[in-house]
């Protein structure tokens, strides 16, 4: 079963466009029992924005394996929702200096997408920058 899943996923990265049924099937990798296969899905997910791989991301930060969490954190970045700013936000206070990382250059990047490329969206993310670093800090 993983030799046949990582087969299909090493077609899939060969690929620059997806069709639904290629986004179909890394979704269903995205739930396989082999933490390598979502964390390979993860990565391929974020090649193409689709609100259903958004959310199949979204929940792969909540993964029990480190690295899978560490690839959805990543490909996140092509999110446009308010719920993944939200998500990403908590994640930028994670333990994890590598987590928190991605979490913030995910994270402006959604936000980005989400209210625009303006002076005041700008400053209101280094804003809230400041805000989770001091916070970061106090619990140091």
């Amino acid at each position: 079963m993983y030799r046949k899943s990582q087969k299909r996923l090493e077609q899939l990265y060969e690929y620059d466009i997806f069709t639904k049924e290629d986004l179909k099937k890394i979704r269903n990798l995205a739930g396989s029992k082999n933490p390598q296969i979502r964390a390979d899905a993860a990565i391929l997910l974020a090649r193409q924005y689709d609100r259903q791989s958004e959310w199949i991301l979204y929940k792969l930060t909540f993964d029990r394996v480190e690295i899978v969490r560490l690839e959805a954190g990543d490909s996140l970045c092509i999110g446009k929702e308010l719920f993944t700013v939200q998500r990403l936000e908590k994640l930028c206070g994670n333990s994890d200096a590598v987590m928190r990382q991605f979490a913030l250059q995910s994270h402006f990047d959604v936000f980005i997408n989400v209210f625009g490329n303006t002076e005041e969206t700008r400053k209101d993310i280094l804003d809230g920058l400041i805000i989770c670093l001091r916070r970061k800090k106090m619990r140091l």
